[in-house]
């Protein structure tokens, strides 16, 4: 968990500084009583911002919860390719794929869910995309895990 704070950190400031942004401006942008003290811990990898702010954050910085995950672009290992026909998903651990698959057996659910139109789908399938990045940050963060 220390890792992934410092990798999340270590990408908001390098964001944050390539963006002009104070860490004041920053937390004034997320919701509720962020302050810049809380965006210094977070940057520093002293404490992890909680799942939900982590969309928050990444608007704010005009990037997404992936690349957060992914830290600093000093830090960024090449990930190993997949030899051909190989799944990602056989790399992870076995509570890893778990849980994984549970997050998109529960998305599948809620859009399978849905009764109405179009515009009864819209605030969900904007949920399913936030979920699915969150997911492919959780993939990337085993990925990174497994190679290290």
């Amino acid at each position: 968990m220390a890792e992934e704070a410092e990798l999340i950190g270590g990408r908001m400031a390098e964001l944050r500084k390539k963006l002009g942004l104070t860490q004041r401006e920053v937390a004034e942008m997320l919701p509720g009583s962020t302050q810049g003290s809380d965006i210094s811990r977070w940057e520093t990898g002293k404490h992890r911002p909680a799942q939900e702010t982590l969309p928050h954050i990444a608007k704010a910085l005009k990037t997404t919860v992936a690349d957060l995950h992914l830290g600093p672009m000093d830090k960024r290992k090449a990930p190993k390719k997949l030899k051909k026909g190989e799944d990602p998903f056989d790399r992870l651990s076995a509570p890893d794929a778990k849980r994984v698959a549970k997050d998109l057996t529960d998305l599948r659910e809620e859009v399978a869910g849905i009764a109405g139109g179009q515009a009864a789908a819209l605030p969900l399938l904007e949920q399913l995309a936030e979920g699915m990045q969150s997911l492919q940050a959780d993939i990337a963060i085993l990925k990174r895990r497994r190679a290290g």
